[in-house]
């Protein structure tokens, strides 16, 4: 979700005005993180309301997520994502936690 943020904003800080909650399902964990990711753009698109912050809880397949960002309109010249893509995605467990890489279209 962050990295999403950071590619609309171009890494300026966006505002925590607003918060909403959402809900995904998916077939594996990568269809869930596609579900998820293509929910956030989405959102910009049709309600305007860009991501800073999120919390996110998963299990099994469902992931229900309280994010938190502002109105996509308070910011000038933010780049444009248009899809989520299955291309070079991967999710793995580390020792660290959980790693993931998604290609999104821009």
């Amino acid at each position: 979700a962050l990295a999403i943020s950071e590619i609309y904003s171009k890494e300026k800080k966006i505002s925590l005005k607003s918060k909403k909650k959402i809900s995904v399902k998916g077939k594996d964990l990568e269809n869930l993180l596609y579900n998820f990711l293509e929910e956030l753009i989405f959102l910009v698109d049709s309600e305007n309301f860009v991501v800073s912050k999120a919390k996110v809880s998963i299990k099994n397949t469902s992931l229900t997520a309280e994010i938190y960002g502002d109105d996509v309109k308070n910011y000038t010249n933010l780049d444009q994502i248009k899809a989520s893509t299955y291309h070079e995605m991967y999710i793995k467990k580390t020792k660290k936690g959980w790693e993931a890489q998604v290609v999104v279209d821009v």
